[in-house]
């Protein structure tokens, strides 16, 4: 796997902007259809957006992560 961190990149935001991902192959997800009942819904799995994830569904909440990018 390819290091995406360079010495000349100050934040890993820059890091993660210019990081090729060329040649990767995604498969599209389904659309939401289904109704979900939960405590919280998250909108972005970047760092914060994981990290309360994880913090709310330890603490025992029912919790919906959604990212565009997937």
């Amino acid at each position: 796997m390819q290091s995406c961190y360079r010495q000349d990149w100050d934040t890993f935001y820059q890091a993660e902007k210019n990081f090729n991902l060329e040649g990767i192959q995604r498969q599209p997800n389904p659309p939401l259809i289904d109704k979900k009942s939960v405590d919280f819904c998250i909108i972005g799995a970047g760092f914060t957006g994981l990290i309360a994830a994880i913090t709310l569904a330890a603490e025992g909440a029912k919790v919906a992560l959604i990212e565009r990018h997937t």
